[in-house]
C-alpha cells in the first residue's frame, strides 16, 4: 500500500498494474511527491503522440489530460470557466439583441392588437375600452403579491415582477404545442387554450373549423367539442406590458447607430476560415460580418487551444460513468443505424469500436457502415462524459455565441435557472466512412435543415455540402422532380415525400450536385472537414455530410439574434408536417414539450438585454 506513493513502485497509474516492465517516472509528479508512473505498454497503446521525454517532464495527469478511468471520472474536473467580457462589450451584444430580436416584439404586439379588435367587434365596442383579463388563480395571485411585495424598491420604476411571471404563469398552446407568452383564448368550460396563431388560422381557412372549434363571422371561436361557447380572451402579464417593452427596445434601438445588414452575392462561394488562435485573439468583427449573411464559418486548428484529452472511442468508453438501475445489456450494446437499409440495429460497443478502428467487410464484398448517432443514450453529454464536455467548451470558437452556459449572444443561455432549457447538445455522433462515393451504400447524414445555429467539431475527415437559405425553394423543387432516382429505405425508391428536406431522406451525389447546377443554378459550398475543424452552420441552411473514413463527431447547437427569424420560420414549418412525422416527435419535442420554445428565449433575451443597457445609467426597466 505504501509502495504506491515512493519512487520505488512499478505500478503504473493507467492500468494500476506492477508487472508491466519498465515505467517511467514523471518528474514534475515527484517534485510534489506525488510519484506517478506510466508503464510503456501504457504509453505506446494510449498516448501515441507523446514520448518517453515528455512523460518525464510531465506526465498527462500533470497535462490534464490522462485518460485513465480514474482521471476522466474524477469531478475535480469537471469545471468550465466563465466566458468573461468586459462591460462595455456586455451593453454593446445587449443592444445587438435588441436590434435583432426587435420585429419579433413588433410581430407579437401587432398580433395582440389584431386580437384586441377582433375581441372589440365582438362585444361591439371600442378598441380602446376592451379590457384583457389576465389569468391568475387565487394561489398564483398570493405569489403575485408576495414578489410585488418583496421587490418593490427594486423594480419602483416599473412596478411588475416581469421575470417572476414568465417563470411562473407561461402556458402552451392545446392545439399547436407552443409557447402561450400573453394574449391567448380560453375555453372557460374545458380549459382548452389557443395561441393567437392558432385562432387566426381559424378565422382565415374555414376547413379547419370543423373538428374541436368553429370560427363564427364576428370572429368568436366556439368550442363544439363541450359547450359551444365562445373562447374568452385571456392574457398572462398585465396588459400593458408587452407595449411598454416594445417601447423601450424602440428607444433603445433609436439612441444606438443602426448594424448593417449585407447582402450576399449569389455568385461569391468564399467562406470565412480563421485559426483558432487569430479567434481567441480578436476577429468576432469578422465572424459577424458572414454571419449576417447566413454563410458558414470553419474554424482550423481549435483542438490546439485544448488540453489535448483523446477522443477515441475506446477512451470515451472507459470514461462512461454507470448509470443506476443500468443493465449488462445496456452497458454492452447500442442502437446504431445501419446505412445499406436505413435501419436501426443492435450491435455490441466493443464490436463497433473494432470496426471503427480495422474496417468491417459486409455482403457482396463492400464495406460495412454503420453510424453512432447521439451517444451515449438516454443521458446528457455532460453527466456521462465531464471531462470530455469541459475539453470541448474549451475548444469552442466564438465563444459568445456558442458557449452553452455563458454566451453573451447565446439567447439559449438567457433562460433563468428554474425554467427546464432545451437539449441543445453536445451530441456525439461515431460513424463508419470510406473515401469512396458508394451510392446508397454511403456513410451519409442526409439533406436536413437544424432549427438553431449548429458548430460540429469531429475529429476525422468528413464531405461537407451546406445549401443557401434563398435556394431552399430551389433544392425543394429538385428533390421533388427527382425523387424516384433516389433511394433510402432498404433501397427502395422514394415515392411518398411530405418535405424534401425534412424528411431526411435525400442525399445528392455528385452527379445529382451537377444536375441539380444545370437545371436551377444551384451550388453548395461544398468541402472537406479536417481533424480538430469546427464548421458553425447557420439556422436554416441546408446541408448534408459523407464520411470519408471512420471520424467522430460532437455537434452542438446555440441560438444567435441574427438567426432568430429562421428559427421561427423553421418551428412554423414542423408545426405543418403531419402528426407522427419525425421531425414532428424530434425537434419540437426537445423545444416545446419541455415547456421551453423559440418564443419563451427570446422574451427572456429581450428583457435581460433591455436591463442590462438601462442598468448602467442606473434605471431598471423591468425588474429583471
Amino acid at each position: 500500500r505504501t509502495g504506491k506513493k515512493n519512487a520505488t513502485s512499478n505500478m503504473c497509474h493507467q492500468c494500476q498494474k506492477n508487472d508491466r516492465g519498465r515505467v517511467v517516472l514523471c518528474l514534475c509528479c515527484r517534485t510534489y511527491r506525488r510519484w506517478r508512473r506510466y508503464c510503456l505498454p501504457c504509453i505506446a497503446r494510449w498516448y501515441p503522440h507523446l514520448t518517453e521525454g515528455d512523460f518525464v517532464n510531465s506526465c498527462p495527469s500533470c497535462r490534464n489530460n490522462c485518460n485513465c478511468k480514474a482521471c476522466l471520472r474524477a469531478d475535480i474536473f469537471n469545471k468550465i470557466d466563465k466566458f468573461k467580457v468586459s462591460f462595455d462589450d456586455e451593453i454593446t451584444f445587449a443592444h445587438r439583441i435588441v436590434h435583432f430580436l426587435l420585429p419579433w416584439l413588433k410581430d407579437l404586439h401587432h398580433k395582440q392588437m389584431l386580437e384586441k379588435s377582433v375581441e372589440a367587434t365582438i362585444r361591439g365596442i371600442d378598441a380602446c375600452k376592451v379590457e384583457v383579463q389576465v389569468r391568475c388563480t387565487q394561489t398564483d395571485e398570493r405569489i403575485l403579491w408576495l414578489v410585488l411585495l418583496s421587490t418593490y424598491e427594486l423594480c419602483a420604476n416599473y412596478f411588475f415582477p416581469f421575470r417572476c411571471l414568465i417563470r411562473t404563469f407561461v402556458w402552451d398552446s392545446d392545439n399547436c404545442k407552443t409557447s402561450i407568452l400573453d394574449f391567448h383564448r380560453r375555453c372557460s368550460s374545458c380549459g382548452y387554450d389557443l395561441c393567437l396563431s392558432c385562432c387566426q388560422e381559424l378565422r382565415q381557412y374555414s376547413s379547419r373549423s370543423s373538428r374541436q372549434f368553429k370560427a363564427s363571422n364576428n370572429g368568436s371561436i366556439l368550442c363544439t367539442s363541450c359547450c359551444d361557447r365562445s373562447l374568452e380572451l385571456n392574457c398572462c402579464f398585465e396588459e400593458k406590458l408587452i407595449s411598454d417593452l416594445l417601447d423601450k427596445a424602440n428607444s433603445v434601438v433609436c439612441s444606438k447607430t443602426m448594424l448593417e445588414v449585407l447582402v450576399e452575392s449569389p455568385n461569391d462561394n468564399y467562406i470565412y476560415c480563421p485559426a483558432a488562435r487569430d479567434v481567441k485573439n480578436g476577429g468576432l468583427d469578422h465572424f459577424q460580418h458572414h454571419w449576417l449573411k447566413g454563410r458558414p464559418v470553419i474554424v482550423c486548428d481549435v483542438l490546439e487551444l485544448t488540453s489535448g484529452l483523446s477522443w477515441e472511442p475506446m477512451v470515451m468508453w472507459r470514461a462512461l460513468r454507470e448509470q443506476k438501475g443500468e443493465t449488462k445489456k445496456e452497458r454492452l450494446f447500442v442502437k446504431a443505424l445501419e446505412c445499406l437499409t436505413w435501419s436501426e440495429i443492435e450491435v455490441n460497443i466493443h464490436n463497433f469500436f473494432d470496426g471503427y478502428s480495422c474496417g468491417i467487410v459486409g455482403s457482396e464484398d463492400l464495406p460495412s457502415l454503420i453510424k453512432l448517432k447521439d451517444w451515449p443514450e438516454g443521458s446528457t453529454f455532460e453527466e456521462r462524459l465531464p471531462r470530455h464536455h469541459v475539453e470541448f467548451i474549451s475548444a469552442l470558437p466564438f465563444g459568445e455565441y456558442t458557449h452553452p452556459i455563458y454566451g453573451p449572444l447565446n439567447l439559449a443561455v438567457k433562460l433563468p435557472e428554474e425554467v427546464v432549457k432545451p437539449d441543445l447538445g453536445p451530441k456525439i455522433c461515431i460513424a463508419y466512412g470510406v473515401a469512396q462515393e458508394l451510392g446508397t451504400r454511403d456513410s451519409v447524414t442526409k439533406i436536413h435543415s437544424d432549427m438553431s445555429d449548429t458548430e460540429n467539431g469531429p475529429e476525422g475527415g468528413a464531405l461537407w455540402d451546406i445549401f443557401r437559405r434563398e435556394d431552399v425553394s430551389k433544392l425543394h423543387d429538385y428533390l421533388m422532380k427527382h425523387k424516384e432516382e433516389f433511394r433510402h429505405y432498404n433501397c427502395e425508391q422514394v415515392k411518398q415525400v411530405t418535405h424534401p428536406i425534412h424528411d431526411q431522406c435525400f442525399y445528392l451525389t455528385n452527379e445529382h450536385k451537377r444536375k441539380l447546377k444545370e437545371e436551377y443554378g444551384v451550388e453548395a459550398w461544398t468541402f472537406g472537414q479536417k481533424l480538430g475543424e469546427a464548421v458553425l452552420i447557420p439556422a436554416g441552411c441546408p446541408h448534408q455530410v459523407r464520411n470519408l473514413k471512420s471520424c467522430i463527431k460532437v455537434a452542438h447547437n446555440f441560438v444567435s439574434p441574427e438567426n432568430l427569424n429562421e428559427c421561427i420560420k423553421l418551428r412554423e414549418e414542423f408545426q405543418r408536417l403531419p402528426e407522427g412525422h419525425m421531425m414532428n416527435e424530434d425537434k419540437l419535442e426537445a423545444w416545446q414539450s419541455s415547456s421551453t420554445a423559440v418564443n419563451k428565449i427570446t422574451l427572456h433575451a429581450l428583457c435581460k438585454a433591455i436591463m442590462d443597457i438601462n442598468s448602467d445609467c442606473g434605471l431598471v426597466a423591468i425588474g429583471y
